[in-house]
């Protein structure tokens, strides 16, 4: 009994190291034979090798591994699961996650939004189309892949599938698809000749025989915020200045780029009159508050990440100049109707986290008249012709 009890404390270790040993090394073969199918081609071979691999203590910690699996099920259409893969490599890899996994990462959870699909499998399904056209190759063919796997859905039934963000005709409804959340798509035929749908969609309005095209609202509508400078020429004279804008915009989609509306107040710090001194012109800052109101369109960049918006804004207001930037002895204007509108070129770009802020670049080019309402001698407006640039905000939750 005494030598059996001796040999049980003794081999016991070394039985655990082994199998520890062992544990080890099948997750190194299963690794490195995932990788050699993956070399040759063979993704779904290799896929099964990573996925045996990640059943195992070491593998459920690996970041390496969860990268692969991540990548591996992007290539083969498998966007949900490479979607937990991602984001479990990520959070592995906290703070040293390197440039790779981080786009992969942004790439993944951006791009691409959550859909429940309603008569997948009915012999009449209507398919999704893009109303916009999608022009990254990557998507393009991941959305074709999504639509295979349409045919495959058990008749009637529903399952959750990932599509490019977007907004997608229906039948005779529009789904806009957006990232981080997960919206609802009723392909049955019988649902759109009802003329009502189910949550994320709305009903295409329908053709009046005019090619005028009636908007149908969509989209979100967000809290714009901007900041920036402006430079410009007033009655021969150079001035500059800075500009506040903040208010409310959202977009209509309608056939062709989706147009965006904005109704905001721009308080602008700038001259509103040139001022002569015995001493030469004398630079003077008004307060100008206004409404500002634009319309544009918005043009979808390749790749999803940015939207380019031209559009024209039109700008009515008051101005004063402050009393202490005033010359002794002033006895002009002080009080000025402001009125023009702005010419816009904006670039918008999705938030790399799929977030509700969206940072924006702007430039304009601006047109003012200030017309005095208290001048005696002379009542003509000032005009100023200038431009601007600006760092702006959008947030729509």
């Amino acid at each position: 009994m005494l030598v059996a009890f001796l040999w049980a404390a003794i081999a016991a270790p070394a039985v655990a190291v082994a199998d520890e040993s062992g544990i080890e090394s099948s997750f190194r073969h299963r690794m490195v034979q995932g990788r050699f199918l993956l070399d040759a081609g063979k993704k779904a071979d290799a896929l099964g090798q990573f996925e045996a691999a990640a059943e195992m203590s070491e593998g459920r910690r690996s970041v390496e591994l969860h990268t692969l699996l991540a990548r591996v099920r992007l290539d083969l259409g498998r966007i949900a699961e490479a979607v937990d893969a991602v984001r479990t490599a990520r959070i592995l890899a906290d703070a040293d996650a390197g440039p790779e996994l981080v786009e992969l990462h942004e790439f993944l959870t951006t791009r691409f939004g959550k859909v429940l699909v309603i008569g997948g499998g009915s012999p009449d399904a209507q398919l999704p189309e893009p109303i916009h056209a999608i022009l990254d190759p990557e998507l393009k063919r991941l959305f074709r892949v999504a639509l295979d796997g349409f045919d495959d859905l058990d008749e009637g039934g529903s399952t959750s599938v990932y599509l490019p963000v977007g907004s997608y005709r229906v039948g005779s409804h529009i789904v806009t698809v957006a990232s981080r959340e997960t919206v609802r798509m009723d392909v049955r035929a019988s649902v759109g000749s009802a003329g009502g749908g189910v949550y994320g969609e709305r009903a295409e309005p329908e053709s009046t025989g005019s090619t005028a095209a009636v908007a149908a609202p969509s989209g979100r509508v967000g809290a714009l915020f901007r900041f920036g400078g402006l430079g410009f020429v007033q009655q021969g004279v150079g001035g500059g200045g800075a500009s506040l804008l903040f208010g409310a915009e959202g977009a209509l989609d309608v056939p062709g780029p989706a147009l965006v509306l904005r109704a905001a107040v721009d308080v602008g710090l700038h001259p509103v009159e040139r001022v002569e001194a015995r001493d030469g012109t004398v630079p003077t800052f008004g307060v100008v508050p206004a409404g500002n109101f634009a319309l544009g369109a918005r043009v979808d960049l390749p790749g999803g990440a940015a939207w380019l918006i031209p559009g024209a804004a039109i700008v009515f207001g008051y101005g004063a100049p402050v009393a202490p930037t005033l010359p002794d002895g002033y006895g002009g204007p002080r009080h000025y109707l402001t009125y023009g509108g702005d010419l816009e070129l904006r670039v918008r770009f999705s938030p790399p986290d799929g977030g509700a802020v969206h940072p924006e670049l702007a430039a304009r080019f601006l047109y003012r008249e200030l017309l005095p309402l208290d001048a005696l001698d002379d009542g003509r407006p000032h005009p100023a012709v200038g431009g601007g640039l600006g760092l702006s905000l959008w947030i729509a939750p």
